[in-house]
């Protein structure tokens, strides 16, 4: 793939510069590596986390609603983390919804802003509070934190995690000789042993991102802080306007004279 044979659009140039400009105006945040295909970022947290972003362009993906550029975070409690994309490195699965119609250069400075301002963000975002407290050594053991739960490595290799048993000679036996229709009729009752009148206990109510960045001493956000962060988020809501905008003129060519 020749980063030549895929040039920027207009809307992409200009968020890149704009880009490139937060980037040399502030120490927290530098390149990786820029090209027309591949963005890579490290942003440091003011928690004292180190964040990589990876922006990557999906010009061979079709589909419905496919996205130009997808994103892609990483985390690590220490800068090395992120560099060499080591086990202490877990995948943290955020989804920018919000600047979904931004150009890339965009949604880049939108999130690595937020993710600077990581202690006032991770206010809303519970999994991204989960990766703040959890000590370096634990990390490793963390394949990606998303909202749903945390997905360890262990998961990978353990059927368990994933509703599968292995089953006696005679069960199996028992199993390939049942009617198609019958085969999967009360199939975890049969093999997992689970009763009919055992009730589950109530799952224990996960942790707000405010209770979870509790178990820890970090300092207050100052105002200086805080007033960034709205200014940020301004921004990001006037980007998403003037992207609408020019998605509405395209569709009504009329709208140009």
């Amino acid at each position: 793939m020749n980063e030549d044979d895929y040039p920027l659009t207009l809307p992409e140039k200009r968020s890149m510069d704009l880009l490139t400009s937060i980037v040399e105006a502030n120490e927290w945040l530098e390149y990786k590596h820029r090209s027309n295909l591949i963005v890579t970022m490290f942003v440091q947290g003011q928690s004292g986390r180190w964040y990589a972003i990876e922006a990557k362009r999906n010009d061979a993906i079709i589909g419905f609603n496919a996205q130009p550029w997808s994103l892609n975070v990483r985390g690590g409690a220490r800068k090395r983390d992120v560099i060499y994309n080591n086990k202490y490195c877990p995948n943290l699965c955020l989804n920018p919804h919000r600047t979904a119609e931004m150009p890339v250069g965009d949604k880049i400075a939108a999130l690595c802003l937020s993710l600077h301002n990581d202690r006032i963000t991770a206010m809303s975002i519970p999994l991204l509070a989960q990766f703040i407290v959890a000590p370096r050594e634990h990390l490793a053991k963390v394949m990606v934190f998303q909202d749903e739960m945390v997905v360890l490595h262990s998961m990978m290799h353990d059927d368990e995690h994933f509703g599968m048993v292995d089953l006696t000679e005679e069960e199996e036996a028992a199993f390939n000789q049942q009617e198609p229709e019958d085969m999967y009729q009360d199939w975890e009752m049969h093999f997992m042993g689970i009763e009919d009148d055992i009730v589950a206990p109530p799952e224990p109510a996960e942790p707000r991102g405010s209770e979870a960045l509790s178990l820890i001493d970090l300092p207050a956000p100052t105002a200086e802080e805080i007033a960034e962060q709205r200014m940020w988020e301004e921004y990001e809501q006037h980007m998403h306007s003037l992207a609408m905008e020019a998605f509405w003129n395209q569709q009504d060519p009329g709208n140009e004279d």
